[in-house]
């Protein structure tokens, strides 16, 4: 449940509505009285819910990460058979674009060496 780029601008922007709203409305409803502390809970409310979307998106990219891990082991399996261990090391402590890279690299590579590289290659 990962907001989009355009999801999260157009939550930021709400986000400064409101705050702006609320903030004009207090001042109105009782323009001698001090906003600050009651003004704060509201920035506590935004400061979860960016928290939470924070959470939610790390948890995404964790789970977007698992997944092109398991793919790509999945089709050097197909491709070469059982792994070693070496291997399976290396695409454990790959990045993102790394993966991907080498998910391509599936379909045109004659050995799994011409994909990771070798062994001692660490």
């Amino acid at each position: 449940m990962r907001l989009k780029e355009n999801q999260l601008i157009k939550l930021k922007s709400f986000q400064r509505e409101v705050n702006s709203l609320v903030n004009r409305w207090l001042q109105r409803q009782a323009p001698d009285v001090e906003l600050a502390g009651k003004f704060e809970k509201i920035e506590d409310i935004f400061k979860q819910v960016n928290e939470v979307e924070a959470m939610y998106s790390d948890w995404g990219k964790q789970h977007e990460m698992i997944g092109k891990t398991e793919i790509l082991t999945r089709q050097l399996f197909r491709r070469f058979g059982q792994l070693p261990e070496w291997a399976e090391s290396r695409i454990s402590k790959a990045e993102p674009a790394q993966l991907e890279n080498w998910a391509d690299a599936v379909l045109d590579a004659s050995n799994l060496t011409e994909i990771l590289g070798t062994p001692d290659n660490q």
